[in-house]
């Protein structure tokens, strides 16, 4: 569990055998974080993106576009995919950042452990990613690669 406080620092807790949980720690490595998400792709305050636990080795940070957040659920070719200021969902390539394709403008997005949903600005609702349990909105248990309506 990483929180972060209202001044930008983190904290960690975890759970030990038996149940218990110790004393949460301090981790200043992870101070300015925005966003981490489940293969520790972190977007940080200052709008950059970096991959891999910091608190075990030096991570280099990225520019990326103006991103409001990272998305959990993986882009084509399994890329790294945020959400900018304007509401386009954009996907990491080899070298540049693209928009992810079939996707319109969104509002707002959730995501969680290889699966993502996206709101669009018409209130329609499209997901993508792990499926296993029918989260991605879709019939049978496999992974969903691109962005699929989900019909309400």
């Amino acid at each position: 569990l990483i929180v972060m406080t209202a001044e930008n620092k983190a904290w960690t807790m975890r759970v030990e055998e038996q149940g218990v949980f110790p004393k949460p720690q301090r981790e200043p490595r992870l101070d300015g974080m925005k966003r981490v998400v489940s293969t520790w792709a972190i977007l940080w305050e200052d709008g950059t993106v970096s991959f891999g636990d910091p608190r075990e080795r030096a991570v280099v940070r990225q520019k990326a576009p103006n991103l409001v957040d990272l998305l959990d659920g993986r882009g084509p070719d399994n890329q790294l995919c945020g959400i900018t200021t304007e509401g386009i969902v954009m996907c990491q390539g080899d070298k540049t950042w693209s928009r992810f394709p079939g996707l319109p403008k969104v509002t707002s997005a959730a995501s969680y452990w290889g699966q993502s949903c996206v709101i669009d600005t018409c209130g329609g609702v499209h997901c993508w990613g792990t499926n296993w349990a029918g989260q991605a909105g879709q019939a049978g248990m496999s992974w969903v690669d691109e962005p699929k309506r989900v019909e309400m």
